[in-house]
């Protein structure tokens, strides 16, 4: 509305000013800009140059368009910026005159030259853009450079170092190779007497040297990726291995083995720097496992590094790996001999007998002859990591956590042979400072974002340590359990998913048309302004589907909704009953919709809520701080398996939709969605959502199956999201319910609410 307003009023101001008669000279034009922008001052509105700019070549006279550029060159009260605009609106119409072609080109030379410092070849934030006066003037850009150069040279104004940098990228294309190298040699002898022997990578040595084949450089700067201490890069460089495998770039990836057998990140680290080498070797792996269950062809060659690592690794993780990618080969066809693949399925399984135990009962049951003291010069171990990721371990073996902790010592130091202490000190990273606040932290049994040298060497040392104990000594279970504690505890260190694949696998866009209210302007009362209608868009009352399940989360700005949806089944005579029950109560968290074999359904004296679908998302684990996994929670909503099996449903691959048996058309689609914090220091959770919806066709059969009414319930929570700096004034309210509508869904294909 307010911009609205804003164009009415330029338009009258313009009018009342005559501007369209002052567009010709320079003079002219100059005062008609002052005039419209006091009187828009006057009138309390603030007119942009831009606008103005648009507004009087939309109004200028084709046939005075010559007349018109002269006086725009020559004005005084336009900036590059302006000059950049002007050029961006100049109308294609125009184009077909050789008059105004020229006096444009001669417009571009004067306004390159006065405005010669303002130009650059980057591509963001240029004052003078020069990409547009070649679309708008039909000119060769290297006629602009030279004329921007020419002015730069004849300009008395001594320049900021900042805009000395930039004049290199109009140097460049004027300099042959022999006088850009010249040119280099000088800058580099300039910086000699400044450079100290430990500044950057130090003194030349013939390590700093990359591979001579592009291929092989490009191999080792991926597997520098993938040492990162920072997770997010790991990730992103598994997922650039995972799609190297589906574009079969054979040489790549053989080259990328290599680098793993060779050990050390080469030209592509800092020597200074601990190279997480064995991050590099874990994400490979990881890598290489998922892309082998899609084809066979580029890693079957490589079946017997895989089975040698799985078989004579320590590492609990590396050779759980090794050995899943090595056994999907086999199941490609690809063939390993019989003791191996044996050895393969058992991999990361003990020898011995398995004890039955209670967990509670084997601290106290601590095996006195596996007891074994740490040295007093112990490598210190990071904080949590004793409590939360050594006795876990220990626990699988009814070892204490010191027994556990003794045997990561000698990894650390004999196996490994560093002289490393554990402390902070260790970390050149660290004491350089290149960690920001916060960035290493972790609690608990977390991951961090990203690892400083500690949780490295403690991490891994505990996954080597994992690999010995299983080798020496009897793993324990609970009684009745189908999984030994070991068992457990490495699943918890595994992906998310059981099948291999990646939880940025069953990752889906965020749907279109999920929120009606983006794009329109905030008010003070949008927590409130929740009508009908908007509950009926959510549960898609006026479409072919609806939403029997639902929870997400938009954020735009500062604003943020919550939309929560479940279902049941309800016993039709009782239905209208329920429905005012729960419509008047205070709050929707009053009472439950339950899902499948809950404890919330009732079965009563005759009447039934029952619960139809499952959801139940699981804790993430490993993959966790992938970038392209979001924050997508998983499983997502389902059809329970009696409805499954009552209706004979099909469910897709990742269970994104079913269909009914013998029918290729869908009935039930489930998404899944979720994005990322923009910054580590971002507050509250990100726009992320799950939804399961049903087609009225099948659904009105299914209600008529089961002789029931579907009731559902679509709640709505908003909130102002306000950063811990922002003041609460305007929107200070205790807690507020969220608004919520129920909907009565019935076999006869008819709705009801009140």
């Amino acid at each position: 509305m307010r911009e609205r307003t804003e164009e009415a009023l330029g338009d009258r101001l313009w009018k009342e000013l005559a501007i369209d008669d002052r567009l010709y000279s320079a003079e002219a034009l100059t005062s008609a800009f002052n005039s419209w922008r006091k009187a828009g001052k006057e009138a309390g509105e603030h007119f942009s140059t831009r606008d103005f700019i648009a507004r009087t070549i939309a109004r200028a006279s084709i046939a005075k368009a010559v007349p018109f550029i002269r006086a725009f060159t020559e004005s005084i009260c336009f900036d590059a910026w302006d000059a950049s605009s002007f050029f961006e609106n100049i109308p294609s119409v125009w184009l077909e005159k050789l008059s105004a072609i020229e006096a444009l080109k001669q417009s571009a030379r004067t306004l390159v030259a006065r405005f010669c410092v303002d130009i650059s070849k980057s591509r963001f934030n240029q004052p003078l853009s020069l990409s547009k006066i070649v679309t708008a003037a039909k000119m060769d850009e290297q006629e602009l450079v030279l004329i921007a150069l020419r002015g730069l040279s004849e300009s008395p104004m001594l320049e900021e170092p900042s805009r000395l940098f930039s004049l290199v990228g109009l140097l460049a294309g004027e300099m042959s190779p022999d006088e850009a190298l010249e040119a280099l040699d000088f800058g580099l002898t300039l910086m000699e007497t400044e450079l100290a022997p430990t500044s950057g990578d130090g003194a030349w040595r013939p390590t700093l040297c990359p591979p001579a084949a592009p291929i092989e450089a490009l191999a080792g700067f991926i597997y520098a990726k993938l040492a990162s201490p920072v997770a997010a890069i790991r990730w992103q460089a598994a997922h650039v291995v995972k799609e190297l495998c589906v574009a079969r770039e054979i040489e790549l990836i053989d080259h990328l083995i290599n680098c793993y057998q060779g050990h050390g990140g080469g030209a592509f680290a800092d020597p200074e720097l601990h190279f997480y080498d064995l991050h590099a070797r874990q994400w490979l792996l990881i890598a290489l496992a998922r892309a082998a269950m899609d084809d066979r062809s580029v890693l079957e060659k490589h079946i017997h590094f895989f089975v040698q690592q799985a078989l004579t690794e320590d590492h609990a993780l590396i050779r759980h790996f090794s050995a899943r990618t090595a056994l999907t080969l086999v199941g490609h066809g690809v063939t390993v001999g019989h003791n191996d693949l044996d050895r393969l399925r058992g991999i990361n399984s003990t020898s011995f007998p398995i004890i039955e135990s209670e967990r509670y009962l084997r601290s106290s049951q601590s095996r006195e002859d596996a007891f074994k003291e740490r040295p007093d010069d112990h490598f210190i171990f990071g904080y949590d990591m004793d409590r939360y990721w050594f006795e876990p371990l220990a626990s699988c073996f009814a070892l204490n956590k010191e027994s556990v902790m003794a045997v990561a010592d000698d990894v650390v130091r004999k196996i490994w042979g560093t002289a490393l202490t554990g402390s902070w000190k260790d970390d050149v990273r660290a004491t350089r400072k290149i960690f920001r606040e916060r960035e290493t932290w972790h609690s608990h049994s977390s991951y961090p974002r990203t690892d400083d040298l500690n949780f490295y060497v403690s991490y891994h040392a505990m996954m080597v340590t994992a690999g010995k104990l299983l080798a020496t000594s009897p793993v324990y279970r609970e009684p009745g359990a189908s999984e030994t504690a070991f068992e457990d505890w490495l699943d918890d260190h595994l992906l998310t998913r059981f099948d291999g694949y990646w939880l940025a696998d069953r990752r889906d866009c965020e749907p279109m048309g999920l929120t009606p209210w983006i794009g329109e302007p905030q008010t003070k009362a949008w927590r409130w302004e929740i009508s009908r209608s908007e509950f009926e868009h959510h549960l898609g009352m006026h479409g072919d589907r609806i939403a029997v399940f639902g929870d997400w989360t938009t954020v735009a700005g500062s604003r943020e909704e919550n939309v929560h949806i479940t279902s049941a089944l309800a016993t039709t005579q009782r239905a209208e009953a329920l429905l005012r029950a729960t419509q008047t109560s205070e709050d929707s968290h009053n009472f439950a919709l339950p899902l499948a074999n809950s404890e919330e359904e009732i079965d009563v004296l005759g009447f039934q809520l029952r619960g139809w679908l499952t959801f139940n998302s699981e804790g993430r684990k490993l993959d966790d701080l992938d970038p392209w996994a979001g924050s997508i929670r998983l499983p997502g909503p389902a059809p329970s398996s009696p409805i499954m099996l009552d209706f004979k449903l099909i469910a897709s691959a990742e269970n994104r939709s079913w269909a009914k048996e013998n029918n290729e058309t869908n009935v039930l689609w489930s998404q899944v969605w979720g994005n990322n914090r923009v910054r580590d220091d971002d507050e509250g959770d990100p726009a992320s959502g799950v939804r399961l919806q049903i087609s009225r066709t099948f659904l009105s059969e299914l209600l008529q199956k089961e002789a029931m009414t579907l009731i559902v319930k679509v709640a709505i929570d908003r909130r102002v999201r306000r950063s811990r700096y922002d003041s609460d004034e305007g929107d200070s309210y205790d807690y507020v319910p969220p608004y919520f509508h129920i909907f009565l869904l019935k076999p006869d294909g008819s709705e009801s609410t009140i």
